[in-house]
């Protein structure tokens, strides 16, 4: 077995900002990100055949915030002063074969020394697979304020299959509220493969409101033909 130990740093420096009134964002703005974000990851790899496998993985990180006056953190005064640290983050996640991975990520808040956020899910193959599924598990909640709108406890479930005898791929996305018992998104996409061109079909339920919105979508797109399947580098457009 070879461990690998990879420490991190980084330094970001912007400018301030002249007019902020002027910029039209989804939430808040913030005047200047100016911060020292540090931490360290642990890679377990073992060698198989010729070739090494990563089997275990570990990491922390964290943010310093070098003017907390006009970062993110101003949102959340403690006892009229400004935290200056972020929340420690880690992730782990072990790989009891090669297609197969079991993930925990979770977030520490240092001053009230609770757990803001975890997350468990379950990986089985890939998108390139004849068949892939991943689940997971997620719970997040605000520390500095109570009963806030972004708190999270859901179930997500997103999945598929391929079906090479009928040129068709199936694959759906389910997200389901916990807290609320409800479901909070569905969707199922099905794509038809007729020598180079691709018939895709669409369909979304958004459960927000009091009566789900259902839409849908269809379009049709070149297929995969020979090596320009990787023309977009991978972006999968």
């Amino acid at each position: 077995m070879k461990h690998i130990i990879e420490p991190y740093f980084s330094y970001r420096y912007e400018s301030p900002v002249t007019e902020s009134e002027r910029i039209i964002t989804q939430s808040y703005f913030y005047y200047r990100n100016h911060y020292i974000r540090y931490g360290l990851t642990n890679r377990f790899l073992i060698k198989k055949g010729e070739m090494p496998r990563e089997v275990f993985t570990f990491g922390l990180k964290q943010t310093f915030y070098l003017e907390p006056d006009v970062s993110p953190m101003s949102r959340y005064p403690i006892d009229g002063e400004i935290p200056e640290f972020s929340d420690i983050s880690g992730y782990l996640r072990f790989y009891p074969a090669r297609k197969y991975s079991l993930d925990v990520t979770a977030a520490f808040n240092p001053y009230y020394n609770t757990f803001s956020s975890l997350r468990l899910g379950a990986n089985l193959g890939s998108l390139k697979d004849s068949a892939f599924l991943r689940v997971n598990w997620y719970k997040s909640i605000n520390p500095y304020y109570e009963g806030t709108w972004s708190d999270r406890h859901q179930i997500g479930l997103f999945g598929g299959l391929k079906i090479p005898r009928l040129n068709l791929d199936i694959q759906t996305d389910i997200d389901f509220n916990v807290k609320e018992m409800k479901m909070l998104y569905t969707n199922f996409l099905f794509i038809y493969h007729y020598q180079c061109i691709d018939f895709k079909a669409d369909f979304n339920i958004f459960y927000f409101r009091d009566t789900p919105e259902f839409q849908f979508k269809i379009s049709i797109g070149l297929g995969n033909i020979g090596r320009t399947t990787d023309i977009l580098g991978g972006l999968e457009f």
